[in-house]
């Protein structure tokens, strides 16, 4: 399904904890069965990375491109950072060399969001989740005696109807934006359950070799979902408006399903994510500030006592996180650390 593009940069800022807990919310699904399919979806992970191809450089070389990974160099450890993305297809399998030789140099691992240690955490977003929902009912169903007949064509109701087949008068009663919003997270949700993200390669070889992980996220978190779930649905609310029902939800019912295709966390390029964090400064400031600086500025005491500690470690996050004035690696400079992007080799590219 092509998710709008809006849409897609919250869910990159808004990180793996968006994704998490719309997972949990559209499946219903508690955090032990969540553990049960982290579990499932990791041997399939392992599988398909052998971790083998550790060839990394600080200058360019034959063979070597840049590559999404730092080095931060402190007086007794070196600290990795990792740029990702929160849903990666096997069309991005296996990452460039950089990754797999920063996981092997670091003892202990940074993600966003832990889901196998989170546990109360995303417990308490999916109540939150459910008090947002029933917070928005008006905006999300129709009153009695209305359904979603009332603002579809009769060809589109008829196509939305043999869609979900017996489970058709579950939805009947959404309104378009809250229907199409749903059918969305239920996507992102399938591709979180089969393939995960760049964090989750790499949680589950740490667990595996029994490496320390950590987390840069605290619960403060789930008001950002909650902040970002709101930008969602004000969005595709827009685009209702702009170009009707129909187009809409023809889009995310029945528009094509192409593979995530984005290759910039991997290569370094940050001038992507910096062109989308601008547009959502422009469109919506108070929520950027909250998923993007804000969340920066409360990692880095976590991110400068890593750098100056004893022991190597790869910190993970979210492409979007990295670049400009607010970003990661501006912030690291602030602090007096020199940020070296590094060379690797990537299957991938061939220049």
């Amino acid at each position: 399904m092509a998710i709008e593009s809006t849409r897609r940069s919250l869910i990159k800022l808004a990180g793996a904890a968006c994704v998490i807990g719309l997972f949990q919310f559209v499946t219903g699904c508690t955090t032990s069965k969540l553990a049960k399919i982290a579990a499932y979806r990791e041997d399939r992970l392992l599988t398909a990375h052998t971790f083998e191809d550790v060839r990394v450089s600080v200058e360019p070389r034959e063979g070597m491109v840049p590559t999404g990974v730092w080095r931060v160099s402190g007086k007794r450890s070196v600290t990795y950072l990792a740029a990702t993305i929160h849903l990666v297809t096997t069309n991005q399998i296996p990452f460039p060399s950089s990754y797999y030789a920063a996981y092997r140099d670091s003892e202990e691992i940074y993600v966003e969001v832990n889901d196998e240690e989170s546990q109360l955490s995303q417990y308490r977003l999916t109540l939150q989740m459910m008090s947002w929902m029933r917070r928005n009912r008006t905006e999300f169903f129709y009153p009695k005696g209305r359904s979603l007949a009332d603002d579809l064509s009769l060809e589109m109701s008829q196509r939305v109807q043999e869609h979900y087949g017996r489970d058709f008068k579950k939805v009947q009663t959404m309104r378009p934006a809250f229907l199409v919003f749903m059918a969305e997270a239920e996507d992102m949700g399938d591709q979180f359950l089969e393939e995960g993200g760049v964090e989750d390669v790499f949680l589950a070889r740490a667990r595996k070799d029994r490496k320390r992980i950590r987390t840069l996220d605290d619960g403060s978190v789930n008001e950002v979902v909650l902040l970002a779930l709101d930008e969602m649905i004000y969005e595709i609310k827009r685009e209702i408006e702009e170009t009707g029902a129909d187009a809409v939800v023809n889009e995310a019912l029945f528009g094509s399903k192409e593979p995530i295709d984005e290759r910039d966390w991997r290569t370094g390029d940050l001038q992507p994510a910096q062109e989308e964090l601008q547009q959502m400064q422009s469109r919506a400031p108070a929520l950027y500030e909250k998923i993007g600086p804000e969340r920066n500025r409360k990692w880095m005491p976590k991110i400068l006592a890593a750098v100056n500690g004893d022991r190597n470690v790869m910190i993970l996050a979210g492409v979007a996180h990295f670049p400009g004035p607010d970003g990661l690696i501006a912030l690291l400079e602030k602090a007096g650390c020199k940020a070296e992007q590094l060379y690797g080799v990537d299957p991938l590219r061939s220049d």
